[in-house]
């Protein structure tokens, strides 16, 4: 399976070393659309290859958006503050994603992690693109069954990206 990672900041990189470490025999394509991002994406690529090769994976870093069977997209600007209207996120969020897919595979899953994944799904409908929201895979793990180590890390200070990438990349392979 040929898998793109669209956006190789925290959760990108912490996405695509759980696709290396889990899994093996697919193709893990890297790609950063924001310039100022790139030396980071070579530098992820680099610090990956290694894994990639001792797992049977192997990785590219791409230019352009790929070809590929899935789509991880979690290009896209931070919520600047707590008073930035979630609706002028969407629209700046809905057209770095709507870039970002120019010229992906039509067929092929694409999954959200930009925010608000939901309403950004809903707007890609719009350009036929069908995608599914990560956010909702992550959501048992914020809950109350979840085990108190995973509420602790989503609830408290220190949270990291890598519980996150763990869940969606489960959730990933197990709809394919």
């Amino acid at each position: 399976m040929k898998i793109a990672v669209i956006g190789i900041g925290k959760l990108g990189g912490a996405l695509a070393y759980t696709l290396l470490v889990n899994h093996s025999n697919n193709t893990i394509v890297l790609f950063e659309p924001h310039g100022e991002n790139k030396v980071r994406a070579n530098g992820e690529f680099w610090d990956l290859l290694p894994v990639a090769n001792a797992t049977g994976n192997k990785l590219l870093l791409a230019p352009t958006t790929p070809k590929a069977d899935v789509y991880i997209v979690t290009s896209g600007k931070s919520r600047t503050n707590v008073k930035q209207k979630k609706e002028e996120l969407l629209g700046l969020n809905l057209g770095i994603v709507c870039d970002c897919l120019r010229g992906a595979s039509e067929k092929a899953m694409v999954y959200i992690a930009t925010n608000p994944p939901k309403e950004i799904c809903k707007g890609l409908e719009r350009f036929g693109i069908k995608a599914k929201p990560l956010r909702a895979c992550t959501d048992s793990l914020r809950g109350r069954d979840a085990p108190r180590t995973n509420r602790r890390a989503f609830v408290g200070k220190g949270f990291t990206q890598w519980t996150p990438a763990f869940a969606m990349v489960k959730e990933i392979m197990e709809g394919e």
